[in-house]
């Protein structure tokens, strides 16, 4: 009577208390209660921008538990010293991130669930100055007889960033209409010195240039009578101060 009792006893332990009791080699499974696991976040990874820009912050989250995730909250945790920069919520799980000075930005998200909040996890935004596009102008030949056809090219200006170049553009200084091909001819009909530039844009608008000295010499007939007419016109300057004197 006595070790019924005690069992009877013990069991009744049991199901008030969750514990494993053994006795006298007798197991008596106990009742598991499961512990709550916090929501994960996940910020969306590392990205880069230019300033002036603005990007959008997708998040995404869920509960080992299956519950809901009811709150995102971002949050900008460092910045450069003197930054200016908006970070909006756009929908529960994404914002939208803009900065105005160049540098590296943490930005975390939190969720949470009914039960509890998320570690926060972190993004590096990493922000810098758009690059102007480097323009490098080159010819068959600069000088020449006028007439002359000069055949340009813009091939080897790149944008150091490694994008491609949104359009080229040339003066070539005599005038005429220019020209928006990368290895454009061109006919120089009149003698003169002329400065032919090139302008290529990046595709963020940013504008690098490069120019080249063109001179059209004039025929030898023609300029052997440009210098005496030029001379002519010395000398009668000089004749009519000697009958002034």
């Amino acid at each position: 009577m006595h070790k019924k009792t005690i069992r009877h006893v013990l069991a009744s332990a049991l199901s008030i208390f969750p514990a494993c009791f053994f006795l006298a080699g007798l197991a008596v499974p106990s009742l598991a209660f499961a512990l709550n696991e916090p929501p994960v976040a996940n910020a969306g990874g590392d990205r880069t921008m230019y300033t002036g820009d603005s990007i959008t912050l997708s998040g995404t989250a869920y509960d080992p538990d299956g519950e809901p995730i009811v709150l995102w909250s971002w949050v900008v945790e460092s910045a450069p010293s003197g930054s200016v920069w908006d970070l909006l919520p756009a929908s529960p799980s994404t914002a939208t991130f803009s900065a105005y000075t160049q540098g590296q930005y943490l930005i975390s998200l939190i969720v949470e669930s009914p039960s509890g909040g998320s570690a926060p996890d972190v993004a590096t935004i990493t922000v810098a100055d758009n690059l102007p596009p480097v323009a490098i102008a080159t010819a068959d030949k600069t000088e020449g007889l006028a007439p002359f056809t000069v055949q340009f090219d813009a091939s080897q200006s790149y944008d150091p960033e490694g994008k491609l170049l949104a359009e080229y553009f040339w003066d070539f200084g005599d005038g005429s209409m220019g020209s928006y091909a990368v290895t454009p001819a061109h006919t120089y009909s009149l003698p003169g010195t002329y400065l032919a530039i090139l302008a290529v844009t990046d595709e963020r608008g940013a504008v690098g240039s490069d120019v080249l000295l063109i001179t059209a010499v004039p025929e030898p007939e023609t300029y052997a009578m440009m210098l005496a007419g030029l001379g002519l016109v010395g000398f009668m300057a000089k004749r009519r101060k000697q009958v002034e004197a």
